[in-house]
């Protein structure tokens, strides 16, 4: 799910872009998970590399340059990525 809090210029993003996005981690009820997980520094995201999440694949697909918005992660999406963390919520 993605709620957009400021809309976007531009194209879409393209399969072959690279995306710079800041990110941080929260449980369902808001709480910050680790305040380490603030990201000041934009992280890079080739858009064609298959290392990286499908779900920010898919999600970045439909933004477009400068947009902010929540990206709501599935449960399962969740315990794929995180499957031996020792989180709990």
């Amino acid at each position: 799910m993605i709620l957009t809090l400021v809309e976007g210029v531009g194209a879409p993003v393209d399969p072959e872009d690279i995306v710079y996005y800041r990110h941080e981690t929260r449980f369902d009820n808001g709480q910050l998970v680790d305040l380490s997980e603030t990201r000041k520094v934009p992280e890079k995201f080739p858009m064609n590399d298959p290392h990286y999440h499908d779900f920010l694949r898919v999600a970045f697909m439909q933004m477009r340059k400068n947009q902010i918005a929540f990206i709501k992660v599935s449960e399962a999406a969740h315990k794929k990525i995180y499957h031996n963390s020792n989180l709990s919520h």
